[in-house]
């Protein structure tokens, strides 16, 4: 969040702005997480940046500016921009606490949402508040030792990676003056990588001041409910049949969220909900709805289209480098693709009745986390093992 909204030994950060903006479509950083099959984890603090042929030398200029040479020493700036982060988050806490609880909960099972949650959620947005409070409290000499340290320890030959999406025939050229701009980074010796580990395995509750909840079960389904065509149709099929008549129409929610990933995380979260328990039996009651489920041709089919149609959608070039680059750190295949999109296709009925029991084995192992009313909270504080403030 810092990179590019610092000073450089170069520029000040009003000029840094105005060069970016004249020569580039914008230059920031961003962490992503990628897991593999094994589940082994690859994190990557990424630097991304574009521009029009004509500007790539100034892009790659600043790129290199940016990323050896921000200048950390600028307590009020540092301090503005971390309160500025602290303001997004109570925005995104009122806007999306259902994506919040949902990855809270996976947090405590997965550890891919542990680190996500060290990151992007609640932990980062704690940890936030307390570099806001030693930047205010006199200390804000550790807090640019701390940044340092980071940067320092990223800035590696050994850990350099470059992704370019462009004009094959460009290909060449770009690798040289990348590999020219970062020449000088030192190549030490990589170290053990970090062990990240899940949470504490909790039901969990944060206090806030609205009037409605964010009720949140994820769990691990490796080994109990596979990622196939067929789970992917019942993914369909549930979100816009049980969850939009149960937790919507009936239960006076503005929405729901059914997530489950080829790297076994699974979550199901209400959005803007009047209730806590009665969301928590609703969830329960759903393996019992698969396997009663009887779906007309009609029907059938309009699930299959509405599950295969995202997965068909046109890519920019960007959107398809970016997507390549996911899938090799990932190591999904081809192959794999093709195979999953010809279980969507050949999906009946029958075979989604059969999911039934891989649901209820990882409901079974679910952990709750809401976010939401005080009172409602304090009420069902029984389901409960503990209750937060947030903010």
């Amino acid at each position: 969040h810092l990179l590019g909204k610092l000073a450089t030994e170069k520029y000040a950060v009003a000029t840094l702005q105005r060069q970016k903006d004249l020569y580039t479509g914008g230059i920031y950083g961003k962490i992503e997480i990628y897991e593999d099959k094994a589940g082994q984890l690859q994190p990557y603090f990424i630097l991304r940046g574009k521009s029009l042929e004509s500007s790539f030398d100034e892009l790659v200029s600043m790129m290199q500016e940016i990323m050896c040479h921000t200048q950390f020493e600028n307590k009020g700036e540092i301090l503005k921009i971390t309160q500025q982060l602290i303001s997004n988050f109570e925005r995104r806490i009122n806007a999306s606490s259902h994506v919040l609880a949902a990855n809270r909960a996976l947090s405590q099972i997965k550890s891919s949402a542990k680190l996500n949650e060290l990151i992007n959620g609640m932990d980062q947005f704690h940890f936030l508040k307390d570099i806001r409070a030693d930047l205010q409290s006199g200390k804000s000499k550790e807090v640019t030792e701390r940044i340092l340290q980071t940067v320092n320890g990223l800035l590696n030959k050994n850990r350099l990676n470059i992704l370019y999406i462009g004009e094959k025939e460009r290909g060449v050229l770009v690798k040289e003056k990348l590999q020219a701009a970062f020449s000088e980074l030192p190549s030490a010796e990589l170290g053990e990588p970090a062990v990240i580990k899940p949470g504490a395995k909790q039901h969990e509750a944060y206090v806030t001041a609205q009037e409605v909840n964010y009720v949140a079960v994820a769990s691990n389904a490796n080994d109990k409910f596979d990622y196939t065509g067929a789970a992917k149709v019942l993914a369909t099929a549930i979100r816009y049949s049980y969850l939009w008549n149960e937790i919507r129409v009936k239960g006076g929610a503005y929405g729901s969220l059914y997530n489950h990933q080829r790297t076994g995380q699974f979550a199901l979260s209400s959005y803007r909900d009047p209730n806590i328990r009665k969301t928590l039996e609703t969830y329960k009651g759903l393996p019992n709805y698969v396997a009663q489920m009887e779906l007309s041709d009609s029907e059938l089919l309009k699930y299959i289209i509405g599950t295969i149609s995202p997965m068909e959608q046109p890519k920019s070039a960007f959107s398809k480098g970016l997507t390549a680059f996911s899938r090799l750190k990932t190591g999904v295949t081809r192959e794999e693709l093709v195979h999953l999109k010809e279980e969507i296709l050949a999906v009946d009925s029958n075979a989604l009745q059969m999911l039934n029991k891989g649901l209820d084995s990882v409901l079974e192992e679910s952990t709750v986390v809401v976010i939401g009313n005080k009172g409602q909270i304090e009420t069902e504080k029984d389901l409960f093992d503990k209750v937060y403030e947030l903010y």
